[in-house]
C-alpha cells in the first residue's frame, strides 16, 4: 500500500472506532494480498475492460471488489457459527437421549458419548455409499475390471482419460464417459454448496476435475522438472499482473516456485514468523480446524491448460491411477459434508464441547470413583475414552513415517501371503453372521430374496445396495507399482494382496455376503416404518440409533413412499427429496438411512466398527507394532463387538436364545468349513464325535479363524512340522522366527533346514497356496520334494491325519490309484 493509501485508511478507521487506530504490517500485508487478489480476479472477469480502466479507476473497481468480499467473508463467519451452535445443541441432545436410556451409574454419560460417535460414523459411511450410487453401474458398463472393478489397468486409464475430456468439453464419443463425467461434476457441485451453506465461500471452478500429486514423487523427480512441466502446460490466461497482462516468463516461474514448495512441504512455507520468530497463526490440535472453511483460502489452484495436460499430469506427478482420484475426491468431499451436517463445520468444537459436558456429569454421579488422570471409572469402553473414538472417527490416526510405510508393506505381503485358503472357508464363516443378522432384523422369512440378490446384485443396485465397491476398489486396488522408472515396493505388496483377494475369489464372496447383510438392514428399515417410533422395540431402536437415525428422523422416514426388490417394500433414499426438506436435512437423511443398511453388511463381514477399529488400533494410533500384532485379528474384534452389541439389545431371556444360536450355527457351519479344507487336502472329512473336531468348528465360524489357527499350530507341534502355521499368531514376527530355526537347524541337520526353506520359500508365492491350487502342488510335487529332504515326512503326515481321526483318500505321495473316499491307500504309519 501507498502512504497515502495507509493514511487514508487509518483515518477512516479511528473515525470509526473513535481512537487513533494503526495499521500493524500484519495487516497491511493482508490488504495488499487482498488487492492483488482483486485485480487478478477483474482483469480475468472481462479483461479488455480492465485494460482500458485508468489507475485510479482500477484502484476503486479492486476497493469495491474488497470490500464485497470482506462482506461475503463476515456472512459466511456468521453462518458457520450459526450452524456451529445448532450441531453442538442437536448432538448434546442427542447425548441425553442416549443416556437416558442407560442405568444410572458413573461413565454413562461417557458411554453416550461414544453411542453418538457410532452414529455419526456410520452416517459418515452411509454418506460415502450415497456418493458413489450409480458409478459402479457404469464402470461395469464400461467393464472396467475384470473380476471386480480395478483401477489398476490401461483400460481403467483410457477410460477416465475420456472422463477428463468430456470434463473439458471434448466430445470423446464414449457415451460412459459423457455420462460419469457428468454425475461427477453434479456431485462436486452440490457438495460445494453444502460446504458454502455452512460457511464455505469455495468458489465455481470451471472444466474441474481431480489433479492428485504425490510430494514423494515430486521431489525425487526434481523441482526443476516439476516447474518445467507446469510452465508449458498451464492455462497462462488464469496468471495475469494487476494490469490485466498475462504474467511474463520470470514471474509465472516464481509463481510456480511457490506452488511446489506449497505442495511438497503441505503449506508449511506459508507458515510466518513474528518479531519474536514464533509461529503465527498456530493449529490448536486435531480435528479442531474449521472444514466448511478450509477451501476458502486456498492458493493451490493448479489451473491446467486442457485434458491432456491434466492425464499427463496424474501420470507424472502422482503415484496412483488417475480413476482412484475422482473417487478419492468424491468419498472426501461426501465424508466432509456428513461430518458437518452431524458435528458441525467445526466437529472438533463440538467433540470437545460434548466430551467436557459427559466428564462434569460423570464426576457427579453418585459412587463417581476417579482414575490417576481424573477420569471417572467406567467412562470408557473398551479400555479407552471418547477421544481415542473420536481420533479413530476422524480419520487422524495416520502415522506417514518411513517405519509405518514399511509396516504397511509388510502387512500387505502378509495378507498375500496368509489369505490364501481363506476364500474355501469365509462362506462358511459368514453365513452364520449373514443368518444371525437377518434374524436379528427379523428378516429370515426373507432368506430367499436376501440371497438371490447378494448373488444378482443388477436390481439392488439402483438401492444404492453394495454401491461401495467402487470405493473400496479407489482406495485399495490403484496403487502404481512403477513410478517415474522406480520400483514401489509398497504398492507392489499391496497389489499382491489384491490379487490374492481376487484370483482366491475371496472379494466375489465378500461383495455377495456384504449385500445379503445390507439387503437385510434394507428390508427392515421399510418393514419397520410402517409402525410409529413408539411402536418399535428397544433392540430395533437401538440399532437405528447406532446408525445415527433419531426418532426426529423416523417421523420423516415413515411418510416415504416404499419401492418394491423382487416383491419386497424398500425405501429408495432419493425420494427423500420429495419431503420438502432443505438440501442439507435431507442429505442428512440420506446419508443415515444409508448408513443403516450398510451397517447390515459390515456386521456379516465383519469389516467395521467403531468400537473394534478403535481397539485394533491402540485408540486410534495405527503404528508398525499394532499393525502386525492385530493382522487377521480385527474379524474377531469386529464379529465380537458386533455380538456384545446385539447381547446389549436382548432381554435375559432372548439373549440365551442368542447365545444358543450362535453355538449351533458355528458348529454346523464351522464343521463345512473343516470338511471343504481336508477334501481339497486330499483327506476325509474330520470325525463328528471327535472333541477336537467340535472345538475346532467352533473356532472356525463366526469370524474367528485365528483361534483355529492357533489349533492347528498346536496339532502341527505334535507333528514336529510347524514351521509355518505358527506363524499366524503374530505373522511377521513368526516368518521371522521360522527364518531363525532354518539358521539353527542347518548347520546340525542340513537336509531337514533344506526342507524347511522349501517349505517356507513356498508359502511365500501366493498362487501355489490357493485353495484350489495347494492340493495339486502338494501331490504333484512337495510331497516328494520335501520327502527327499526329510525322509519320514509322508509318513507324519498320514500319522497327523489319523491322530485328528482322519484319513487320506489321495495319498501325499501322489498316488493315482484313485481310492475311494474313505479308503486308505496305505496302511498306517507307512
Amino acid at each position: 500500500m501507498k502512504p497515502q493509501c495507509i493514511q487514508a485508511v487509518e483515518e477512516h478507521l479511528s473515525k470509526l472506532s473513535g481512537k487513533p487506530e494503526k495499521l500493524t504490517k500484519a495487516a497491511i500485508d493482508r490488504i495488499d494480498s487482498r488487492m492483488y487478489e482483486g485485480a487478478k480476479v477483474l482483469a480475468r472477469r472481462d479483461r479488455a475492460a480492465w485494460q482500458g480502466m485508468s489507475p485510479d479507476e482500477r484502484t476503486i473497481a479492486i476497493g469495491n471488489w474488497v470490500r464485497d468480499q470482506e462482506q461475503i467473508q463476515a456472512d459466511s463467519v456468521a453462518r458457520s457459527k450459526l450452524r456451529q451452535i445448532a450441531a453442538i445443541s442437536d448432538a448434546a441432545n442427542r447425548m441425553n437421549d442416549l443416556a437416558a436410556a442407560r442405568k444410572d451409574k458413573p461413565g454413562k454419560w461417557s458411554n453416550a458419548l461414544i453411542d453418538v460417535l457410532e452414529g455419526v460414523d456410520n452416517t459418515l459411511r452411509g454418506a460415502e455409499q450415497v456418493a458413489v450410487r450409480g458409478f459402479g453401474d457404469m464402470l461395469k458398463e464400461a467393464k472396467v475390471g475384470g473380476l471386480g472393478v480395478d483401477f489398476g489397468n490401461r483400460r481403467s486409464d483410457a477410460y477416465f482419460s475420456d472422463v477428463v475430456k468430456e470434463i473439458y468439453g471434448q466430445n470423446t464419443g464414449n457415451a460412459g464417459a459423457r455420462a460419469f463425467a457428468q454425475k461427477w461434476s453434479d456431485s462436486m457441485e452440490g457438495y460445494r454448496q453444502a460446504r458454502n451453506r455452512a460457511g464455505g465461500t469455495v468458489g465455481k471452478l470451471d472444466n474441474y476435475a481431480p489433479q492428485a500429486h504425490d510430494p514423494t514423487v515430486m521431489q525425487r523427480i526434481g523441482k526443476d522438472s516439476w516447474v518445467g512441466f507446469m510452465m508449458k502446460n498451464l492455462d497462462r490466461k488464469q496468471y495475469l499482473s494487476d494490469s490485466g497482462q498475462q504474467l511474463d516468463e520470470a514471474s509465472l516461474q516464481g509463481v510456480v516456485d511457490k506452488m511446489y514448495d506449497t505442495l511438497v512441504t503441505d503449506g508449511v512455507n506459508k507458515i510466518s514468523l513474528d518479531d519474536q520468530g514464533l509461529a503465527q497463526d498456530v493449529s490448536v490440535g486435531f480435528g479442531s480446524s474449521n472444514i466448511a472453511r478450509s477451501l476458502n483460502a486456498s492458493h493451490r489452484e493448479i489451473h491446467l491448460r486442457d485434458a491432456d495436460a491434466v492425464v499427463e499430469y496424474n501420470r507424472q506427478f502422482s503415484d496412483r491411477s488417475l480413476g482412484s482420484s475422482f473417487f478419492s475426491h468424491l468419498n472426501r468431499a461426501a465424508r466432509d459434508s456428513a461430518m458437518i451436517n452431524e458435528l458441525g463445520p467445526n466437529p472438533g468444537m463440538t467433540f470437545a464441547t460434548l466430551r467436557d459436558t459427559a466428564l462434569k456429569r460423570d464426576s457427579q454421579m453418585p459412587g463417581a470413583v476417579f482414575d490417576g488422570d481424573g477420569s471417572v471409572k467406567g467412562a470408557t469402553r473398551g479400555a479407552f475414552s471418547p477421544d481415542a473414538y473420536f481420533r479413530q472417527m476422524a480419520n487422524n490416526n495416520n502415522d506417514f513415517t518411513t517405519f509405518d510405510r514399511i509396516s504397511s508393506a509388510l502387512t500387505a505381503y502378509q495378507a498375500a501371503t496368509k489369505l490364501t485358503s481363506t476364500a474355501l472357508r469365509a462362506p462358511f464363516q459368514d453365513t452364520p453372521g449373514i443368518l444371525l443378522n437377518m434374524a436379528d432384523v427379523g428378516q429370515l422369512g426373507n432368506i430367499g430374496t436376501i440371497l438371490r440378490t447378494a448373488f444378482s446384485p443388477k436390481e439392488a443396485a439402483q438401492f444404492g445396495i453394495g454401491a461401495e465397491v467402487a470405493t473400496l476398489a479407489a482406495r485399495q486396488g490403484a496403487e502404481r507399482i512403477m513410478t517415474q522408472g522406480r520400483f514401489n515396493i509398497g504398492n507392489a505388496m499391496s497389489r499382491y494382496a489384491q490379487a490374492t483377494m481376487k484370483y482366491t475369489l475371496l472379494d466375489t464372496w465378500t461383495n455377495a455376503a456384504r449385500r445379503a447383510g445390507q439387503t437385510s438392514h434394507a428390508f427392515a428399515l421399510a418393514d419397520w416404518s410402517k409402525r410409529g417410533w413408539g411402536k418399535l422395540d428397544d433392540s430395533q431402536r437401538a440399532l437405528l440409533n447406532n446408525a445415527g437415525i433419531t426418532e426426529q428422523d423416523w417421523a420423516h422416514i415413515v411418510n416415504l413412499p416404499r419401492q418394491s426388490l423382487r416383491g419386497q417394500d424398500i425405501h429408495d433414499v432419493s425420494d427423500v427429496s420429495a419431503l420438502g426438506l432443505n438440501p442439507d436435512d435431507s442429505m442428512r437423511l440420506q446419508s443415515r438411512m444409508m448408513g443403516f443398511v450398510r451397517m447390515g453388511g459390515d456386521i456379516v463381514t465383519s469389516e467395521h466398527n467403531l468400537t473394534a477399529q478403535t481397539i485394533m488400533s491402540a485408540g486410534g494410533r495405527t503404528n508398525a507394532l499394532t499393525k502386525q500384532v492385530m493382522l487377521f485379528k480385527n474379524a474377531g474384534a469386529i464379529q465380537t463387538a458386533h455380538m456384545l452389541d446385539r447381547l446389549s439389545r436382548k432381554s435375559g431371556s432372548t439373549r440365551v436364545g442368542y447365545v444358543a444360536a450362535t453355538a449351533a450355527t458355528s458348529l454346523g457351519f464351522g464343521y463345512m468349513a473343516l470338511a471343504a479344507q481336508a477334501l481339497t487336502n486330499g483327506q476325509n472329512p474330520p470325525p463328528l464325535d471327535d472333541w477336537r473336531t467340535v472345538g475346532r468348528a467352533m473356532a472356525v465360524a463366526g469370524g474367528f479363524a485365528m483361534v483355529q489357527d492357533l489349533i492347528t499350530s498346536m496339532y502341527d507341534a505334535v507333528s514336529g512340522d510347524n514351521s509355518g502355521h505358527s506363524s499366524s499368531a503374530v505373522p511377521i514376527f513368526g516368518d521371522l522366527g521360522t527364518l531363525g530355526k532354518i539358521a539353527f537347524t542347518a548347520p546340525t541337520d542340513p537336509s531337514k533346514a533344506g526342507y524347511m526353506a522349501i517349505r517356507f520359500g513356498r508359502q511365500q508365492i501366493a498362487p501355489l497356496n490357493y485353495w484350489y491350487t495347494k492340493a495339486a502342488v502338494d501331490h504333484l510335487f512337495f510331497n516328494d520334494a520335501a520327502e527327499a529332504l526329510n525322509p519320514g515326512y509322508q509318513r507324519r503326515l498320514r500319522k497327523y491325519a489319523d491322530q485328528k481321526g482322519q484319513q487320506y483318500f489321495y495319498d501325499p505321495s501322489g498316488s493315482l490309484s484313485a481310492p475311494g473316499v474313505g479308503e486308505y491307500t496305505k496302511p498306517l504309519g507307512q
